[in-house]
């Protein structure tokens, strides 16, 4: 972590000889979860550093990493086509969603009962945070996905792709609310 003001480090977080992928705040703002090429994702104590726990179950580089919105779970997103969702205390594993390509990034919806997932090949979909079960398909990007992110009412869905364009969702049908929102450049 940096200082804005000064850009001096503040915290060195990560293990050494691994690239930082991915990095999010707890809702509190006391610890800070993150993942990368080594294959795992781990919670530290934002003040001090400390790891609070390490996780280890992916194959593949970590892509993204989301704290739920009461701060007890993470989800953990990676290039081995998975969705990990563990305890943001103790990294013990409660329910895996298994996509076909590389996944690249999740977020939590604010009733902290789904996951939308978005993946390498253009694919969106939202799982049963509990269990892991599809609840519903994104079906319309044709590149890879960039980003995930729910409204505040958890009633729709926005995502961002490589094939230069942003849609809104209806996150319990999976029917696209807005048409394709053409993006004049994309730049990644």
């Amino acid at each position: 972590m940096f200082n804005i003001e000064t850009q001096a480090t503040v915290l060195d977080l990560g293990s050494p000889g691994d690239i930082m992928r991915t990095a999010a705040f707890d809702v509190d703002n006391t610890r800070i979860a993150g993942g990368g090429d080594l294959k795992e994702a781990t919670v530290w104590e934002k003040d001090t550093g400390l790891v609070i726990c390490c996780f280890r179950r992916h194959r593949a580089p970590v892509r993204c990493v989301a704290f739920s919105p009461d701060g007890r779970l993470c989800v953990s997103a990676s290039n081995d086509g998975t969705a990990r969702v563990w305890k943001a205390d103790t990294a013990e594993e409660l329910s895996v969603f298994e996509a076909p390509g590389r996944m690249v990034c999740v977020a939590y919806a604010n009733d902290g009962l789904r996951v939308c997932a978005g993946g390498g090949d253009g694919f969106v979909r939202v799982f049963d945070s509990n269990t892991g079960g599809v609840v519903v398909d994104l079906v319309g990007h044709v590149q890879a996905i960039k980003c995930v992110a729910w409204t505040l009412d958890d009633r729709k869905i926005i995502t961002s792709s490589e094939d230069c364009s942003v849609r809104m969702w209806d996150s319990a049908s999976g029917a696209e609310v807005s048409g394709k929102l053409p993006i004049r450049s994309c730049v990644y």
